[in-house]
């Protein structure tokens, strides 16, 4: 499968199928970083692709919420809070979907990240469904694969000998302890004329439960090759190895359910892992734009992704946010200008600028900040330089002070009104002549724009104020060091 050709070969493969199904499963036992997006992003994507071409497509997010808690799961969960590993700690081995929520905002532990990660999704736009696999299981619908697998375990093993030698699961049923609780330390001991013997090594007991109201979970190669048929799932993202032909989880699902479990087959999304430093986690949620992250992950699918400073600085210079400006651009040359009036941005242009400002400080060593003239660049500038500097900012505050028939304002100062007035001041600075270049060199240094916009641009979106201000402190300057030449400007 070529890299760019995963979307349009799901599109080929289901181009007869009106309806398609497409699942990512994940165990929300902790919110992880921005690697654990990239099957659900690589999924939706897919969807977006199927939809495009006239497909009803249904986007499912499957919890393995019986999966037992781990004490590496529950320290990255708490974000190694000493306190609440001691406290929670006694519930590794039970199912999150059993568990309270330690923060007490949620009705368990595991709709606790579950809110967590659709959060992180719905941010960059993917919108799937959530489905609970103890609520499918409550519902009875794993219960003829279940009666099953517990009354031929043998057939099911000797199956998985032949074709898959190097595979050897450790449990086909994970009993779920009607004493404790604990579902990693149970097993199956005997099955007889409907009745389950579960031994549990954790509280010592056996007991004795009707297969029909056994609780507990399929292995989970076994739970994939079932739920594909009774949720007829078409398609479900598998990152790299989980497609290793020997052992791998799509392989064998496959096979199991080809044999056993109706023969339900699916279209795999195969794509790529993430690497990131541990360091960089979480950032990337603060610090870019959701549609530049999502891209970052969906764009080559099948590649594998070396996530680093150097790739999102690039991807920064490429990534539109505005129409006449990349990401980093934006940060480089509007964002200071946007910092001086934060009160005159809408709610989406303010979400561009708390990222832009994380962008700076982590990824750039940068930080964003306002940039209010600097008294030392004035001292520094020569007497004469700063007349014609001054002349000029007093012809594009007489400009800016004039009306603008509406639109009269735009934060990129791109409405007809504003673009025919810098039309007027690039007039003003042209007619400046030999004295143009220096007055404009120590004007970005007055106002840390060394590398920022045209100046005819800079004096647009500046606020009035505070142009107004570096006009008062260039004529205090002037006054207090010669007074003659200040009473010519």
């Amino acid at each position: 499968m070529q890299i760019n050709n995963l979307y349009h070969n799901a599109v080929a493969h289901f181009s007869n199928q009106p309806i398609v199904t497409i699942a990512t499963g994940a165990t929300c036992a902790f919110a992880g970083d921005e690697r654990s997006i990239r099957e659900h992003l690589i999924s939706d994507e897919a969807a977006r692709h199927l939809r495009n071409a006239g497909h009803t497509v249904i986007h499912l997010f499957i919890d393995d919420n019986l999966d037992p808690l781990n004490l590496r799961q529950l320290r990255v969960a708490v974000n190694k809070d000493e306190s609440l590993i001691e406290r929670c700690k006694a519930w590794c081995g039970r199912p999150i979907a059993h568990l309270p929520d330690p923060w007490g905002c949620c009705e368990s532990y595991a709709a606790h990240f579950e809110e967590q990660v659709l959060n992180r999704l719905h941010y960059v736009h993917c919108h799937p469904t959530l489905v609970r696999v103890s609520k499918l299981y409550e519902r009875g619908l794993y219960a003829p694969a279940v009666r099953f697998v517990l009354e031929n375990p043998q057939k099911i093993r000797d199956f998985l000998q032949e074709r898959f030698p190097q595979y050897t699961p450790e449990k086909l049923f994970w009993p779920i302890c009607p004493v404790c609780d604990y579902i990693d330390s149970t097993r199956v001991e005997s099955v007889q004329n409907g009745e389950v013997q579960v031994v549990c090594s954790r509280c010592e007991k056996t007991s004795a439960q009707p297969l029909d109201s056994l609780t507990g979970k399929l292995n989970w190669k076994l739970d994939c090759a079932v739920r594909w048929s009774f949720l007829r799932i078409d398609a479900e993202a598998f990152s790299q190895p989980f497609m290793e032909p020997t052992a791998g989880s799509f392989p064998v699902a496959q096979a199991l359910s080809q044999e056993f479990f109706g023969g339900h087959s699916i279209f795999p999304l195969n794509y790529g892992l993430v690497k990131m430093e541990n360091k960089m986690g979480g950032k990337l949620l603060d610090a870019l734009p959701p549609q530049m992250l999502r891209n970052i992950f969906v764009d080559q699918p099948v590649s594998d992704i070396n996530v680093s400073r150097d790739l999102l600085v690039l991807t920064a210079s490429r990534h539109k946010v505005l129409p006449e400006f990349t990401y980093l651009e934006f940060i480089k040359r509007i964002l200071p200008i946007w910092l001086l009036t934060p009160q005159d941005l809408t709610w989406e242009q303010r979400e561009l600028v708390k990222h832009g400002i994380a962008f700076g400080k982590e990824f750039l060593q940068t930080p964003v900040q306002p940039h209010l003239p600097q008294r030392q660049h004035i001292e520094e500038t020569d007497v004469d330089v700063l007349g014609d500097l001054l002349t000029l900012l007093k012809s594009a505050v007489s400009l800016r002070e004039e009306p603008i028939e509406a639109p009269a304002h735009s934060p990129l100062g791109d409405s007809e009104g504003e673009l025919e007035l810098q039309k007027q001041i690039e007039d003003q600075i042209a007619a400046m002549g030999s004295s143009k270049k220096m007055a404009l060199r120590r004007f970005r240094a007055i106002v840390g724009q060394e590398h920022g916009l045209p100046v005819s641009k800079l004096l647009l979106l500046l606020p009035l104020e505070y142009l107004n201000l570096l006009l008062y402190l260039i004529e205090l300057f002037l006054k207090c060091s010669t007074p003659a030449l200040a009473e010519i400007h």
